[in-house]
């Protein structure tokens, strides 16, 4: 019998553990009993009792186990984790707070029964403002185009992986800051989308902020583009040649005696946007030599503090 592990990534969700849980149970005693089912909770440095929960199912549940880290160390880390920690010939991935419906999973397995190696949900239709999804449809284009990866519209987290991606995946690659996404369609092999509806979130407040999701899009570009920094070299160039055309028309101006005096404002006003232009230069390349820096000092990328339901200590990232 093959073994399918859900890992659920979770930060202070302790009131929707219980939920998250009965649902994936409910799906696969209902239309995936011919699987073994393994839940793997991997919490991220919770304060509040969502460890306590996952610890309690593990005590009436055999099926479940639990990772606690020491800290929050960012979501792409916690998700690793539960990679490294599955042991299923198949992982899925899902959120803990039940906009993804776990009903989804049977087409999942359908899928990955036919052949593929990956299989990601695509959302067609999200609980979310009309601006926010027009963010996201602009990021998704801008990305795909600035990179080699060809990311689906509406591609979320909510993925299904065979075993050997999962290897891949695991062994392979060893980002200090992964782009899980990206690096899935790196991978390659056969992928295949699902298309679903996602629902409201079940219980309590987004974990994830507005500003965790912009560092989340400037992860995926500084991981898989180099065009920030070729932009540089072009605003640079474009930058000395408008300066050499001025040089050479005041030059002309200077000949003929005709130098005004005015202009003290537009001087004071080219040399601010030039300084502008020059901090956020200096930026980019600090992102850039910011991400060197911590594949350098090659830290681990989660700590593993606690446990329930392993036979063996789980492997931090």
């Amino acid at each position: 019998m093959k073994t399918i592990t859900v890992i659920v990534p979770v930060f202070n969700e302790g009131e929707n553990v219980d939920i998250i849980y009965s649902g994936i149970v409910e799906v696969f005693e209902r239309d995936l009993s011919q699987y073994r089912l393994e839940i793997v909770f991997s919490d991220n440095g919770s304060g509040d009792d969502t460890y306590a929960r996952i610890m309690r199912l593990s005590e009436v549940d055999e099926r479940v186990k639990g990772i606690r880290l020491s800290r929050n160390f960012g979501y792409q880390a916690n998700i690793l984790t539960g990679y490294l920690n599955a042991s299923g010939d198949a992982v899925i991935q899902m959120d803990s707070d039940g906009e993804d419906p776990p009903s989804v999973i049977v087409e999942f397995v359908r899928q990955w029964e036919a052949g593929y190696n990956v299989v990601y949900g695509v959302r067609i239709s999200r609980q979310e403002s009309a601006f926010i999804q027009w963010q996201r449809r602009l990021f998704y284009s801008m990305l795909n185009r600035i990179t080699s990866l060809r990311l689906p519209p509406g591609a979320g987290d909510f993925r299904l992986l065979d075993r050997e991606v999962v290897t891949i995946l695991c062994e392979r690659f060893g980002e200090r800051d992964p782009y899980i996404r990206g690096l899935v369609t790196f991978i390659g092999f056969r992928q295949i989308g699902v298309h679903y509806h996602r629902g409201k979130r079940m219980r309590g407040p987004s974990k994830f902020s507005y500003f965790d999701y912009v560092h989340l899009a400037w992860d995926a570009i500084t991981s898989f583009s180099q065009v920030p920094l070729k932009l540089i070299a072009v605003v640079g160039f474009c930058l000395s040649g408008l300066s050499v055309l001025a040089s050479l028309y005041y030059l002309g101006l200077y000949i003929t005696g005709n130098v005004p005096v005015k202009g003290f404002t537009t001087l004071i006003l080219i040399l601010l946007f030039v300084s502008g232009v020059q901090l956020l230069c200096l930026g980019i390349l600090g992102e850039y030599i910011a991400r060197i820096f911590n594949e350098v000092k090659a830290r681990p990328r989660s700590i593993v503090t606690d446990s329930c339901g392993f036979s063996t200590p789980p492997r931090s990232a």
